[in-house]
């Protein structure tokens, strides 16, 4: 049997998020504050090339490497929510991190996934459909893992995945396996919002900045107010009102950046948010 070795390129965060993508929360403050002295400077990061489904088309590239590029940065992306749906399903560990591998790895084939079309709208529910067909084969499941050589990997990094489902255990005792995978999409589309919105401010100099506001955004936790950010930064409450207010419209802008991305019709994408918001909620 072929020995697989899992590349591992990104890790993501380990422990289980308590995200909350509340109608509040994605709501754009009317009043505009006047003192802009927190953000001045900031630099937008420049809106990434690909889309989700254009990484799609690059995985059925003829070429290997962009193929390989292709997958895993799919896999890096959206590797927990199948992982943890092959478990909702009732594989252990291995068998979860197996199918995982299988289904990215079909990706590196030029023939597969053809079905993968950009007109059936939406790749959550693509990866959704396609993971539980694979699940329901056994035969051919089985035989995935002899058909592929040992140099195309895709990344996968278990580590504390496991921990991850545990956490998870007080709200997946009452909802399916599909309702799972969706809320961990949810939060899969919320921490590359957040690693964006990161980078974004690390590269203007401002990472200790948005440490201290990423509270205020959904999924950024929460427990200080203004006035001891403030003094903690040095800086007028009203000036963190500011930077608050602009952070959270960056936010919002990003979030429809990355949902837009996921789906080929733009008129999509707020019904993509009113679902990803209720797999969030409920």
């Amino acid at each position: 049997m072929v020995t697989r070795h899992f590349e591992i390129r990104a890790k993501l965060a380990a422990g289980a998020t308590g995200n909350s993508l509340s109608s509040h929360a994605m709501a754009e403050r009317e009043e505009t504050p006047q003192d802009g002295s927190a953000e001045r400077g900031l630099r937008r990061e420049v809106r990434f090339p690909d889309t989700r489904w254009s990484l799609i088309s690059d995985a059925r590239a003829t070429d290997a490497g962009a193929r390989q590029r292709a997958v895993s940065e799919l896999c890096r992306l959206y590797w927990y929510p199948v992982y943890a749906f092959a478990r909702s399903r009732g594989c252990d560990p291995h068998q979860a991190e197996d199918r995982t591998q299988d289904l990215f790895l079909k990706f590196l084939r030029h023939d597969s996934f053809r079905g993968a079309d950009q007109e059936k709208g939406k790749l959550r529910t693509y990866l959704l459909t396609a993971m539980s067909r694979l699940l329901t084969n056994e035969a051919r499941r089985a035989k995935a893992a002899k058909r592929f050589p040992e140099q195309l990997a895709v990344p996968i990094e278990r580590n504390g995945a496991e921990e991850r489902l545990e956490g998870e255990s007080a709200w997946t005792a009452s909802a399916t396996p599909a309702q799972q995978f969706d809320r961990r999409w949810a939060e899969s589309i919320l921490r590359e919002v957040e690693m964006r919105l990161l980078r974004e401010h690390e590269a203007a100099g401002k990472g200790e900045l948005f440490a201290a506001l990423k509270q205020f955004v959904p999924g950024g936790g929460g427990g200080k107010s203004y006035a001891e950010i403030g003094a903690t930064l040095g800086i007028s409450e009203g000036a963190v009102k500011v930077a608050v207010h602009r952070l959270r419209k960056r936010f919002k802008m990003v979030l429809h950046d990355e949902i837009e991305q996921t789906v080929n019709d733009p008129a999509l994408v707020e019904e993509e948010l009113r679902d990803l918001r209720a797999a969030l909620v409920g």
